[in-house]
């Protein structure tokens, strides 16, 4: 590595340093979600239609947010506890994976009637898509990933793991599934051509890792963890463990940017932080960006950043957009 590349990341009683290069995020949008309170989950866009789906947890409620006018103009009631949320274009097709009655909600996005209620079990979570396959991918229960077939609204199969699979990432170059399982203190591998889990990756004495992203090009995961709090790089292959840097406070999304090398966390302490990634091996803190307190997940479409702010004493619940310079 260069010699102006070998930059010191450490965190003092003060906080996180990040490295001095210009910024790399401007915020260029808030959106109020009037009369929202509590926990605010994740969020997926309409990209072509112009859409923000944003889960307002608490309130059993989806938002539907035109991200060009700056508004929200629908509001999906009865969705009992949404967690995680999937716009899929290919098959025009919303779905919401509910804890309150642990289903997966099959909605119509441009009506948004209810087209089928998946049963699945308890704590339903996050949702993946393989369109090579048509197929949904949920996290429920303590321990199950339920595969669903898109075209008949059916769960088709339940694959049983050691732990509540939080955030997982299916990667499109092989058939492996990167899931993080933060109650087994590992991160599972598993292979849907094979159907069993293939491998694990131990954490050690890293806690509540709940967040992941990829970048398949160079073969990296990039994980989140919150006891301690640590933005960690893994070999997709052999599941070693290449570095680790320090993170802010409750971070619940993270998302790879291939164009500009860059990995972005949002963290429930007030911070989105700005990963540049050097190489395969080398990773720096370029920038931390102030937001505001329960900020923890967002939605990356390539060039902006929507953060979902949840309400707290004398800050109303808002979207906060983000573009990336």
């Amino acid at each position: 590595m260069n010699t102006p590349l070998k930059i010191v990341l450490f965190a003092t009683a003060l906080g996180i340093v990040p490295v001095s290069w210009a910024e790399s995020l401007t915020l260029v949008q808030t959106v109020p979600l009037v009369g929202v309170t509590g926990k605010l989950d994740h969020s997926s866009l309409d990209v072509a239609g112009g859409r923000l789906f944003a889960s307002a947890w608490a309130m059993n409620e989806v938002k539907v947010i035109d991200v060009k006018a700056g508004k929200v103009i629908h509001t999906i009631e009865n969705l009992p506890k949404p967690q995680g949320v999937l716009y899929v274009p290919e098959l025009q097709r919303f779905y919401a994976a509910t804890e309150g009655d642990g289903a997966l909600h099959v909605i119509n996005p441009q009506d948004y009637s209810t087209i089928s209620v998946i049963p699945l079990g308890e704590d339903a979570d996050n949702i993946r898509y393989d369109a090579k396959t048509n197929r949904l991918y949920v996290g429920y229960e303590d321990g199950a990933l339920g595969v669903i077939d898109a075209a008949t609204n059916k769960l088709i199969r339940k694959v049983v793991l050691k732990a509540h699979p939080e955030a997982f990432a299916l990667l499109t170059q092989d058939s492996r599934v990167i899931l993080n399982t933060p109650h087994g203190h590992n991160v599972t591998i598993y292979d849907r051509d094979l159907d069993k889990v293939v491998a694990e990756w131990p954490m050690g004495t890293v806690e509540d890792n709940f967040t992941i992203t990829v970048d398949e090009a160079d073969h990296r995961a990039f994980i989140g963890s919150r006891k301690p709090p640590y933005f960690l790089v893994y070999d997709i292959d052999t599941g070693r463990e290449i570095t680790r840097l320090p993170v802010h406070g409750n971070t619940d999304d993270f998302h790879y940017d291939a164009k500009r090398k860059q990995i972005y966390a949002s963290c429930g302490e007030g911070y989105i932080d700005v990963y540049s990634q050097i190489d395969a091996d080398h990773y720096v803190l370029k920038e931390t960006v102030k937001t505001a307190p329960l900020g923890r997940t967002c939605a990356f479409d390539g060039d902006r950043i929507y953060l979902s702010v949840q309400d707290s004493k004398g800050h109303p619940a808002e979207i906060r957009c983000y573009q990336v310079q």
